[in-house]
């Protein structure tokens, strides 16, 4: 069976299905995607691309990223699910909604086998930064402390990434690494770190948090890797694009 990218009838359909059905039904999929990388998956899943890309529409490709579903990976988004920018590209493009669905699938029931791709990834890259999920959350301790282990493996690597569960879950150590920095979504106000221009740059102002460069239509987005700013601050604040 043969797939488009912008094949929304599929994407549509495959949400649909729990984690597990999509996962079978992925498997067999994945066969026509010539753009994936050849990796044995346990229980018969398959092959899938590499766990990280680098980068997407917004952040450079100096930075590796790891993705999994928007919404359905986080346990606390009732006032920010309908408005979720990482929602977008895994309901128009299959390829992404396979991609972050096998992540948490793995994450879910093989995180032994995930983690020694990723470490395996990561050992081989030369990039220097790494975002912690630019669509998705941290779904349980245990997947707290897998990224733990991660990040303390690789020093030189300066990994970032957004939380909504810094009040439910224990990020106690992984946040003392060095080369780690958590941003927290909710702002010590209880709003969300979005919003309309002229909004966040009084918030900005008042605050002195830093605004993310990154603006909706831009050609060439701001480079991560210069900027730095997800790297040293604890909030940052997003003009909704």
């Amino acid at each position: 069976m043969s797939t488009n990218s912008n094949d929304e009838t599929l994407v549509k359909r495959l949400s649909q299905l729990s984690l597990d059905n999509r996962m079978a039904e992925i498997a067999m999929l994945h066969a026509a995607q010539t753009d994936c990388l050849s990796i044995a998956l346990p229980r018969g899943l398959g092959f899938m691309s590499k766990p990280l890309k680098d980068g997407n529409s917004k952040i450079d490709k100096s930075v590796l990223v790891f993705d999994l579903p928007a919404v359905e990976s986080c346990r606390n988004c009732a006032s920010c699910a309908k408005t979720c920018y990482a929602v977008k590209a895994q309901v128009q493009y299959w390829e992404v909604l396979a991609k972050r669905s096998t992540n948490f699938w793995l994450a879910k029931n093989e995180p032994a086998f995930l983690f020694g791709e990723i470490r395996k990834q990561l050992s081989r890259t030369r990039k220097e930064m790494s975002r912690i999920h630019a669509s998705g959350e941290y779904f349980s301790q245990e997947y707290v402390d897998f990224w733990t282990e991660i990040v303390e493996s690789f020093p030189k690597i300066k990994f970032y990434s957004y939380t909504k569960m810094e009040s439910k879950l224990d990020f106690s150590y992984i946040e003392r690494l060095p080369n780690f920095n958590l941003i927290y979504s909710i702002l010590p106000n209880g709003k969300r770190n979005y919003g309309p221009e002229a909004e966040m740059l009084a918030l900005s102002k008042a605050t002195g948090f830093p605004i993310c460069p990154y603006r909706k239509g831009m050609k060439n987005p701001p480079h991560c890797g210069k900027c730095k700013i997800c790297l040293t601050h604890k909030y940052v604040l997003f003009v909704i694009h």
